[in-house]
């Protein structure tokens, strides 16, 4: 078992309030993972190869590909989001200083469903680096860093994303993301 066996109980609960929200349809579940599982999970993210991508008018970041992911993980990602998910094409990013995703009207997301995984452990929030939704009418979901947690967002027509300016107070310290679209 690799997800936390009190999520696994609650799979109604979560799915009710993934949909309570009709401005954006989301949860963020903490100890997402059994502690065995998520430390592995950093280990492999942390082994990975990354690659530096950066663009000055959308983002900068390092990033590689990562494709384990539990089944488990799969099935209740098609539960709380109702979607028949079959396979998660998943991103690991980092985010060190300097380092951002800002909003740019030439690369609009489509709708979809988000699915982030944070590995970030001990962050310091004035350092950056918070996930940000905005739907284009003044509303905005900041999601602070938090370790072990999976983020689920459904993102409307409208509806954008961006990761803060990671800024000087970040020092040393690296923000690990593993993200997927539905």
């Amino acid at each position: 078992m690799a997800i936390n066996k009190l999520y696994l109980q609650n799979i109604e609960k979560i799915k009710q309030t993934f949909r309570k929200n009709k401005a954006l349809s989301s949860i963020q579940l903490h100890d997402f993972f059994i502690p065995e599982c998520y430390e592995q999970i950093k280990r492999d993210v942390k082994k990975l190869k990354f690659k530096k991508s950066y663009l000055a008018t959308s983002h900068s970041y390092q990033e590689s590909n990562f494709n384990v992911v539990p089944t488990e993980v799969i099935d209740f990602l098609s539960k709380i989001t109702g979607k028949k998910v079959k396979k998660l094409n998943l991103k690991a990013l980092v985010f060190s200083w300097k380092d951002y995703i800002i909003i740019n009207d030439k690369l609009k997301e489509k709708p979809g469903i988000d699915v982030i995984f944070d590995l970030t452990e001990d962050w310091n929030e004035n350092s950056g680096g918070s996930i940000v939704y905005v739907n284009g009418s003044g509303e905005y979901f900041r999601i602070p860093p938090k370790g072990n947690s999976l983020l689920i967002v459904e993102r409307k027509k409208g509806t954008q994303k961006f990761v803060q300016y990671m800024n000087h107070y970040s020092k040393n310290k690296k923000r690990y993301l593993v993200i997927a679209s539905i």
